[in-house]
């Protein structure tokens, strides 16, 4: 544990010196404030988007640890391409503590961003700690989505075009908005869905649905394992 906390505040320096992944880095904060702005105005003078709260705050809270996901994996190709992974064998540090600095990184500041998203966005009725649950689960998708590119790019470039894939795969479960309830059974495989039924049914009855964060958690941690032992035996 020694080696975390240096480990992490070197890959924040080294996000913010590269002009895209600090761009990345900064997308979500300029998304709620835009948000937060264009939302109300829009209400009050073109059309009411109350109707629609949910669905948009689900979006912005996607979009969160997707952009979170696609930094640490961008990081881990560089890396990879530089042999500084191949270089950590020497190291007193295990591909899995590696790994899990940067997974944990970008999954805490995914989770900080969609607790700004509800504080920014969420109105009055619904409760803020109830909604703790499904920012934990709404963060938890950054790891699959860094995981993932990495394991399906050989180069940045590649990595560019997974990222883009990866961003309309997890808007996908979305459609279950639009809809009839008999069809979204289409949608159970994918871990987040159960992130944003959660999140819909808390924002319509202000209960939230613990049947559907368990197994959204379970799907997200299984995933997240898999993936993980998938990239520590290739390391």
């Amino acid at each position: 544990m020694a080696h975390v906390l240096p480990l992490a505040v070197s890959d924040l320096r080294n996000v913010l010196r590269d002009r895209m992944l600090a761009f990345a880095f900064f997308i979500p904060l300029l998304l709620i404030l835009f948000s937060a702005w264009a939302i109300p105005w829009s209400s009050a003078t073109i059309v009411d988007l109350s109707h629609y709260h949910s669905l948009i705050l689900s979006i912005i809270c996607l979009q969160i640890p997707v952009l979170f996901g696609f930094i640490p994996a961008f990081m881990l190709i560089d890396e990879r391409d530089e042999n500084i992974l191949s270089a950590l064998r020497v190291v007193p540090v295990s591909p899995l503590s590696f790994v899990a600095v940067r997974l944990l990184s970008g999954t805490t500041i995914a989770f900080l961003y969609a607790v700004m998203a509800f504080v920014l966005l969420g109105g009055t009725g619904t409760s803020f700690l109830l909604f703790l649950p499904c920012a934990c689960m709404f963060a938890l998708l950054a790891p699959i989505i860094a995981l993932t590119i990495v394991g399906l790019s050989q180069n940045k470039i590649e990595a560019l075009a997974v990222f883009k894939g990866l961003d309309l795969l997890v808007m996908l479960p979305l459609l279950g908005f639009f809809v009839p309830p008999a069809w979204e059974y289409l949608f159970w495989v994918f871990p987040q869905f159960w992130t944003i039924a959660a999140f819909e049914e808390l924002v319509q009855s202000g209960v939230l649905d613990w049947g559907a964060v368990g197994v959204g958690l379970v799907l997200h941690v299984g995933v997240i394992g898999y993936l993980i032992r998938r990239f520590v035996r290739g390391f």
